[in-house]
């Protein structure tokens, strides 16, 4: 599962394996935590869901700080 923070309109992945392929996300879903991605395969769009975690800049710090602790 990927993370994420929105700032205005632009989603700037933060860690996981979409790090990077920023420009395949067509769709959010917040509430739950999906993200859906338009790639071409073998000449065809496809559309396919993943997990995003869309986190507020108080939620990753708090979060960085649970893992520090652990």
């Amino acid at each position: 599962m990927s993370e994420a923070l929105k700032d205005g309109d632009q989603v700037v992945v933060t860690a996981g394996p979409l790090l990077g392929h920023e420009a395949l996300i067509k769709t959010i879903n917040r509430r739950k935590s999906t993200a859906f991605l338009e790639l071409d395969l073998c000449g065809r769009r496809v559309t396919t869901r993943v997990g995003l975690a869309v986190l507020s800049k108080e939620q990753r710090v708090m979060r960085n700080h649970r893992r520090a602790i652990a």
